[in-house]
């Protein structure tokens, strides 16, 4: 594709500029450029099947399958088919500007193809990117999913951390508790014991003072009788 006579031998294009916009198929014969225009506007994000086909002494551009155009070309001959085919781009003098379009599933002929072939592989063409569309929102949904889910994975995760780390702490105060209650009782028991070793003491301290007691009332009962001995004595 080119900007001069001998250089466009065909062209299937997509325009976008101030003067021009939509579609365009043409062909140079000797040197005479013909071209059939589709001027609706393209919208952008979206897929569509294009074909340009010369059948006979004619040209036609289709949209999705539905035929746009028709111009005359007459029965003459291409300028030039030796010349290598580029795919979204335009030769201009020594420059070459790119689109910014995808291309998919090209496809050239040798001979013309019809209007029922032409819809056919529209049809099939389109389906096919709808479905590779859908295909590609339900990829995306699912990765934003499966980017969801991690998220509330690494969420979970800090939550059991965090969790383990208060069981930890509470497991840590039961054995300080524990450890606080067992000396408690060991103090207890010791006191206890104590205790016991007193109540004990006491005892045998009012055994001995009982002992002493009698012990104090025989000599009293001694003392008494040796009075009585004496005063017998006395009166002899």
């Amino acid at each position: 594709m080119g900007d001069k006579p001998g250089t466009n031998e065909w062209h299937l294009s997509i325009c976008s500029g101030r003067s021009s916009k939509g579609l365009t198929f043409g062909v140079e014969v000797d040197k005479q450029s013909v071209s059939v225009r589709d001027y609706e506007a393209l919208t952008l994000n979206e897929w569509y099947f294009i074909t340009g086909v010369r059948e006979g002494e004619y040209i036609k551009l289709y949209r999705n399958g539905e035929l746009r155009g028709t111009e005359y070309v007459g029965n003459g001959s291409i300028a030039d088919t030796s010349r290598r085919l580029r795919f979204a781009t335009w030769e201009k003098s020594t420059l070459y500007s790119h689109s910014a379009s995808v291309l998919d599933d090209v496809q050239i002929y040798s001979r013309a193809l019809s209007e029922t072939e032409i819809a056919r592989l529209s049809q099939g063409g389109l389906f096919a990117k709808s479905t590779l569309q859908l295909c590609k929102s339900q990829l995306d949904s699912a990765e934003l999913s499966i980017s969801s889910l991690s998220t509330q994975i690494v969420n979970l995760r800090n939550l059991s951390n965090i969790l383990e780390n208060k069981v930890a702490s509470l497991v840590n105060e039961n054995d300080s508790l524990n450890k606080t209650i067992s000396e408690l009782t060991h103090t207890t028991q010791n006191q206890q014991q104590e205790i016991t070793e007193l109540e004990n003491s006491n005892m045998l301290l009012l055994e001995e003072s009982a002992q002493k007691d009698v012990h104090i009332s025989t000599l009293n009962q001694e003392i008494l009788n040796l009075k009585a001995e004496l005063a017998a004595l006395k009166g002899e």
